[in-house]
C-alpha cells in the first residue's frame, strides 16, 4: 500500500470558536485533522459545501438593527443633566 502524498494547511480561526469546537470533536472522538479531512472529503463528493450558508434568524435582526441604529439621528450628550433632559423629553417617549 503506497502512502499519499500529503499537504499542509493552516488556517486562523477564532480562538473562542476553535475551542468550542474542539470539545465537540473530542465527543465525537475525533481531532481537528480527521475533521478537516471529512470537511473536505464530503466537499469533493457533493461538488460543494455539504451544508446550507445562511444568516441565522438572529444574525439578520442584528444587521437590520444595525442598519437601523446608522439611520438614527445622532445627539452627543457629555453631561448628566444632558443625558437626564434627554430622557425626560417626551419626543423621545416610544411607549
Amino acid at each position: 500500500m503506497s502512502m499519499k502524498e500529503k499537504k499542509r494547511i493552516q488556517i486562523q480561526i477564532d480562538k473562542e470558536v476553535a475551542e468550542e469546537v474542539e470539545l465537540i470533536f473530542e465527543e465525537l472522538g475525533l481531532n481537528q485533522t480527521t475533521a478537516v479531512n471529512a470537511f473536505y472529503k464530503q466537499v469533493l463528493a457533493s461538488g460543494g459545501l455539504p451544508f446550507d450558508l445562511m444568516l441565522t434568524r438572529e444574525q439578520k435582526a442584528a444587521i437590520r438593527l444595525n442598519q437601523a441604529s446608522k439611520r438614527a439621528p445622532l445627539e452627543k450628550l457629555e453631561t448628566r443633566e444632558e443625558v437626564e433632559e434627554w430622557f425626560a423629553n417626551e419626543e423621545y417617549d416610544y411607549e
